[in-house]
């Protein structure tokens, strides 16, 4: 569309068979995802099926921990690693003299963390991951691979002695009645789950403290199982309590 001599706007439009191969695509990705989940979670004859355009079905009859499992299959988690912001003051930017390029958030505990905004490593990069028990308690194990290797390794290197942080980022799908419908809103918590030193280079594998035993035990189940990559309409048949 011309507007005049020097401007012009481009519209551009999917054709519809490639937005039904797009929404196919993503929906075969959801479903894969829940059926890792009920398998982490250990339930026998469980059934995961896509019905319909945007709904995928989840049946498990046999779970015990039926909260758990809701609690499971209905949110997104995964990390962010970012270093410690070192070289400005954390009491200047609680009075809202934030620099640029960081950001506050707050561990669990509730003490604030000055972190910069760029992360180094994301959970895309998470090839793995496994809880178990340390020297500090609950662990959970991590294996990364892909093409970000290398720079985790590199700028891991060279701030041996500096800070880097570990933000886990949870989303859930939340109901909420408007105007006397049903909206679905996504819900993101995001809180520095660890500060540490960096003693040394880190490679493809490393460990996360810090933990306690159930959230180690659902980060890695999560991170194994993958993100949900659609906010599609969720629907979990559980067995009656009784």
């Amino acid at each position: 569309k011309q507007l005049n001599d020097n401007n012009q706007i481009l519209f551009l439009r999917l054709s519809q068979a490639k937005i039904t191969e797009l929404r196919n695509y993503t929906m075969d990705q959801t479903v894969a995802t829940l059926r890792n989940r009920v398998n982490e979670l250990g339930v026998a004859e469980a059934v995961v099926q896509r019905q319909g355009l945007n709904r995928v079905v989840v049946e498990m009859p046999g779970i015990q921990d039926t909260a758990r499992a809701k609690d499971i299959l209905g949110k997104t988690a995964t990390l962010d690693f970012v270093m410690v912001d070192h070289k400005n003051d954390i009491q200047k930017a609680l009075r809202g003299k934030i620099p640029a390029g960081s950001r506050v958030l707050y561990e669990r505990h509730g003490r604030p963390v000055l972190l910069k905004t760029r992360t180094i490593l994301t959970g895309d990069s998470i090839v793995g991951a496994s809880s178990g028990f340390g020297e500090k308690g609950s662990i959970v194990n991590i294996r990364i691979g892909g093409g970000k290797v290398a720079h985790f390794l590199k700028t891991t290197n060279k701030s041996i002695g500096k800070r880097m942080a570990i933000i886990y980022r949870e989303t859930k799908i939340i109901e909420e009645v408007i105007k006397g419908e049903v909206v679905k809103i996504p819900e993101i918590k995001e809180d520095v789950i660890s500060v540490a030193t960096i003693q040394g280079p880190l490679g493809n594998s490393f460990q996360i403290t810090g933990v306690s035993l159930e959230e180690a035990r659902d980060l890695s189940l999560l991170l194994r199982a993958g993100a949900l990559p659609a906010c599609t309409l969720l629907l979990i048949k559980l067995p009656k309590v009784s």
